[in-house]
């Protein structure tokens, strides 16, 4: 009859530790992201920073960036980091000319630039961090209760 009330408990606990979960889990789904948000892409203001605005994000492989600008007002570089850093505007991979929007492809850093006159010098600039896949995070209590679910298993059996 132990054993069985164990197992009853042990199964409690899991099914508690699932239904959590659901609530738990934070997971980033591959979407499109507006770079500066509901923020066009242009110069931006003394009380906006594209810096402040990717640390805030989360991105991941398979996100699509859209830059929003108006044509032949700004373009958007894809750079390495010593050209986003120095603003070097011929030193590029790839340029857009219109409103665009760009898939990420790999993980790790990636660099933007405005090359139309003092724009870059101007802030108008975004790197970003890209992780491998998205995430998946479980609370602490969460883990808790399933520990001590499979641990109520193997005690009982």
């Amino acid at each position: 009859m132990a054993s069985c009330m164990g197992c009853m408990l042990g199964c409690l606990f899991i099914v508690a530790a699932l239904l959590q979960g659901a609530a738990a889990q934070t997971t980033h789904e591959v979407g499109e992201l507006i770079v500066g948000g509901y923020y066009v892409w242009k110069v931006p203001s003394a009380n906006f920073s594209y810096a402040t605005w990717s640390a805030n994000q989360t991105f991941t492989v398979g996100d699509k960036l859209q830059f929003n600008f108006a044509t032949n007002d700004h373009d958007v570089a894809v750079v390495s980091k010593a050209a986003y850093e120095s603003c070097i505007k011929t030193d590029y991979y790839s340029i857009y000319n219109k409103t665009s929007t760009i898939t990420i492809e790999s993980a790790g850093e990636h660099y933007y630039i405005c090359t139309i006159d003092q724009h870059c010098e101007n802030n108008q600039k975004v790197a970003i961090m890209v992780s491998g896949s998205s995430i998946l995070s479980y609370s602490p209590a969460l883990t808790l209760l399933l520990l001590l679910g499979a641990a109520s298993l193997f005690f009982f059996f």
